[in-house]
């Protein structure tokens, strides 16, 4: 498990997200309904996800793209836009591959707004990449100001594993240990209290890689901030999907 901070002039040129929105392959459905559509997909939120704006859910070898718009917003200034990789995390042993069979299976990208939060031009494209063999690289899932992300910008790339009996990160389990790798960047903003790590591990329905963090910029003088986070979640059965706020 690392963390990395690249600079701001690499955040400007990186404008592009890994998915542009209007890039189409699977539909993505936008559900509603709170618990009820939590519960549908087999989601959980953790207590600390109380402020959640949205859940994303991809199909594997898609990456769903979504701008979400938080509860009395009005522009970009607080809008953001969350691009998550279809990629599953790691199967160590059958158990696993038959609890991946169990599964609720997701042929199309499913987004859960939360909180007041709505979510608009959501689209799914294929991946660059994403893993199926141990070793592998993964996507990675990115958070952008909603006007561009050479504005501020987070990324999150982590592997995690499952065996039908636990999810886990960087704790090694069966000889196998996994990793997060985040990225801050920004221009015009400044990013502080950047945390790298996995959270409940292991655990067989709580674990998550956390990457989160404080963005702050004066507007007119004045300083404005808001705590953002990139939850990618796994659960033992191999579900997985991502929480920001």
């Amino acid at each position: 498990m690392f963390s990395r901070v690249i600079s701001a002039a690499a955040a400007v040129a990186a404008l592009a997200l890994a998915a542009p929105i209007g890039a189409s392959a699977s539909p993505v459905r936008v559900e509603t309904g709170g618990k009820a559509a939590l519960s549908k997909y087999g989601i959980k939120l953790a207590p600390e996800e109380s402020d959640a704006q949205a859940i994303v859910v991809a199909p594997p070898g898609e990456t769903v793209t979504t701008r979400i718009t938080p509860a009395g917003c009005d522009d970009d200034s607080c809008r953001s836009v969350l691009s998550h990789p279809g990629a599953p995390p790691l199967a160590v042993g059958r158990a696993a591959r038959r609890a991946r069979t169990r599964a609720a299976a997701v042929d199309e990208g499913v987004v859960i707004p939360l909180n007041g939060a709505t979510a608009d031009q959501t689209s799914s494209a294929t991946a660059r990449a994403s893993f199926r063999a141990i070793h592998s690289v993964r996507d990675d899932n990115v958070l952008c100001h909603g006007a561009g992300c050479g504005f501020w910008k987070m990324k999150s790339a982590d592997v995690a594993y499952y065996d039908g009996n636990w999810a886990w990160g960087s704790r090694s389990r069966r000889g196998y240990a996994g990793w997060n790798d985040c990225q801050w960047s920004s221009a015009g903003y400044s990013w502080d209290s950047k945390k790298c790590n996995f959270i409940n591990d292991p655990s067989k329905d709580a674990l998550y890689a956390n990457t989160s963090g404080t963005v702050s910029a004066f507007v007119s003088g004045f300083p404005i901030s808001s705590d953002k986070y990139i939850h990618q979640h796994v659960n033992l059965n191999g579900r997985a999907w991502v929480v920001s706020n």
